[in-house]
């Protein structure tokens, strides 16, 4: 029975219907502490075989549990109700030695006996209990900045913050235990917050730093919404590691000893310094590294505030190079990841896609660079993995290139974006299947008027990989439709040279057969004849080149010609119309009344080559039926005459 249960029993009735008036809650309050202090237990709960004594003599019942913490919390209580006032330093130094012997005393030392410690069975009473505890702790912290302590001393504190980080991650305490974290990040002394603990000792800073990573590597589950204060302490930490011994500011801000080493010339690192370059960096490599063993939720929660920090880092940076430690260290938690059910990958992906595209269009070209750098790391890394059916995260993986390149106004950001592009497509083809839809969106974007030399000259390798060596292309009719409009776009620019070039992949290819080259070529020169760029010529040429080619289909190549003299686009018709002078008679004849009025409607034309040629067709046309009627005439004389 909980004390809050036995306060709320409801009334009973006596034989004569009146109700029992219910006893004070002072007088109750005494009763359960006097049971809580001396346990009421039936014979068959007695002296246990193997089982320690606890206090009062009684054997460790089922309900208790030995844990320091719980010692503490128990004795911690009446000095929780004594007030204390704002100069406390002198109270939480006498609550401070109480809780160091009491757990010398219950961990067996100093002459002190095992105890046995009372579980909160009741959630209120454990929530209560987690609430003092945090408190104390807290009070003690909050006076470190005024009073001198052991390293003893300094254990017992970091050993009380971390078992009660523990129990408020497990009691679902979000506040108390994310101040509780932010607290033993800041003993390690690498926040702007709280500078008083750069003047703790080397050995009380890197104790804490221990004890953070401990709780991380081994209690993940518990830190819940406090990942920022982790992430903020790691990435300063590995940032010192790496610069420390060469960057003053460094040293002045977060080294003290190291600092004045250096100012009074003596070769020697610090205790601080020399424990993060070797033990340190270990110990952040295996946080990330362990990130693969947490659950669904936690993943996503540690991704999600690690991309919280780099963004404040990108925005506010401290030191030139820090915003790039979480933004590499972020490709390696994703590394450690891939194994991850499609669920949880997707949400995950979500979030770093998203943190990176931002970091990509930063004005920084260095940063947007490094992001992209990083981006294409993770890609390389994700087509290693086979598409499943029904999921399409090749394409998912793609699609943050796009997004990078619309939104930079960066030409360097352009330039490498694409040719991240093309170095993911020319090592991993085989492998894109729906990415192709995300890099062909990106390449088109690239191929429209505005961009670079370098950017179309990329995106033309892209488009010829994607027309001459992929069947994944040829066999998707949406995939050769987009890659078409790619090579439409470029014969709308100004670049004529890649126009040239576009025109010799189209017509060296084999991708769509000969009907869909045709088809292409023509597109590619109306868009040429429409954006006044002189190339136009040069692509209807390679499409006629293509009608004489072996296997051509003579009725596809007349409704060709039929479709671009409806078009009425001058140099296109004279070429329809000398193309159709070479069609073989026996072929023309059953399409001969289609096709004469069309051209005869050209005779007009203000084009010189148009009237020549349409001249040239009714000369080819007409002259064999004014011979065959002069026959037909001549026949029918004579045989009036033989009448």
């Amino acid at each position: 029975t909980t004390f809050i249960g036995m306060v709320n029993q409801p009334p009973g009735e006596v034989e004569d219907g009146e109700e029992h008036q219910t006893l004070a809650e002072e007088y109750l309050a005494a009763i359960f502490d006097r049971i809580a202090a001396n346990q009421i237990t039936t014979s068959d709960e007695g002296d246990k075989p193997g089982g320690a004594p606890g206090a009062g003599g009684q054997a460790e019942s089922p309900s208790t549990v030995t844990s320091p913490l719980m010692k503490v919390l128990r004795k911690a209580l009446p000095i929780q109700q004594r007030p204390m006032g704002d100069d406390s330093a002198s109270q939480v130094l006498t609550s401070l030695d109480k809780i160091k012997d009491l757990m010398k005393k219950n961990q067996g030392g100093a002459g002190g006996k095992v105890g046995t410690w009372n579980t909160a069975v009741n959630s209120e009473i454990a929530i209560l209990m987690c609430g003092t505890i945090c408190k104390h702790a807290m009070d003690i912290f909050n006076s470190l900045d005024k009073i001198k302590v052991s390293m003893d001393c300094f254990n017992v504190i970091i050993k009380c913050i971390k078992e009660a980080i523990i129990v408020t991650g497990l009691m679902d305490q979000k506040e108390s235990c994310d101040t509780l974290v932010c607290t033993l990040s800041n003993l390690v002394g690498f926040s702007e917050a709280n500078t008083f603990a750069l003047a703790l000792p080397d050995s009380m800073r890197i104790e804490a730093f221990r004890s953070l990573a401990d709780i991380v590597l081994h209690y993940p589950d518990v830190i819940q919404g406090a990942w920022t204060h982790v992430f903020r302490c790691i990435s300063i930490g590995q940032y010192f590691a790496l610069q420390g011994s060469s960057d003053m500011e460094v040293m002045r801000r977060f080294d003290r000893a190291g600092y004045d080493l250096q100012c009074n010339n003596v070769m020697r690192k610090s205790t601080l310094l020399h424990f993060f370059e070797v033990e340190g960096l270990q110990l952040i490599d295996q946080i990330f590294a362990g990130s693969g063993n947490m659950n669904g939720q936690n993943i996503v929660m540690f991704v999600s505030s690690m991309c919280a920090v780099s963004r404040e880092e990108l925005e506010t940076p401290i030191f030139k190079g820090l915003e790039l430690i979480l933004l590499q260290r972020l490709v390696e938690t994703v590394y450690h990841n891939l194994n991850r059910i499609r669920m949880v990958w997707s949400r995950l992906w979500a979030v770093t896609s998203a943190h990176l595209v931002g970091a990509g269009c930063e004005d920084s070209e260095g940063i947007a660079m490094y992001s992209i750098d990083a981006l294409r790391q993770i890609v390389s890394k994700l087509l290693e993995h086979q598409e499943l059916s029904n999921f399409k995260f090749q394409d998912e993986a793609i699609k943050p290139f796009v997004s990078i390149f619309r939104q930079s106004e960066l030409n360097q950001v352009h330039v490498f974006t694409i040719q991240c592009i093309l170095q993911v497509v020319s090592s991993w083809n085989a492998k894109l299947k729906a990415g192709w839809h995300s890099i062909l969106a990106c390449v088109r974007v690239a191929c429209k008027g505005g961009k670079s030399v370098e950017v179309v000259e990329a995106a033309l390798h892209i488009m010829q990989i994607g027309w001459c060596d992929c069947e994944e292309i040829s066999q998707n009719a949406a995939l050769f439709e987009s890659l078409k409009g790619c090579f439409v776009c470029v014969m709308q620019g100004k670049h004529v040279e890649h126009q040239r070039r576009a025109i010799e992949i189209v017509s060296g290819g084999e991708t769509g057969g000969t009907q869909g080259k045709i088809s292409l070529l023509l597109e590619m020169g109306n868009a040429a004849f429409e954006s006044d760029n002189s190339c136009y010529h040069q692509a209807y040429q390679a499409m006629f080149k293509v009608f004489g080619g072996e296997g051509t289909d003579v009725k596809f190549v007349l409704d060709t010609c039929i479709r671009m003299l409806e078009e009425n686009h001058a140099p296109l018709v004279a070429l329809a119309i000398q193309h159709i002078s070479q069609v073989p008679e026996e072929m023309l004849s059953d399409r001969r009344k289609q096709i004469v009025p069309l051209i005869v409607n050209n005779i007009e034309s203000e084009d010189s080559q148009v009237r020549t040629a349409v001249a040239d067709f009714l000369q080819a046309q007409v002259k064999p039926l004014l011979v065959e009627s002069q026959i037909r005439d001549g026949e029918e004389l004579e045989t009036r005459l033989e009448v």
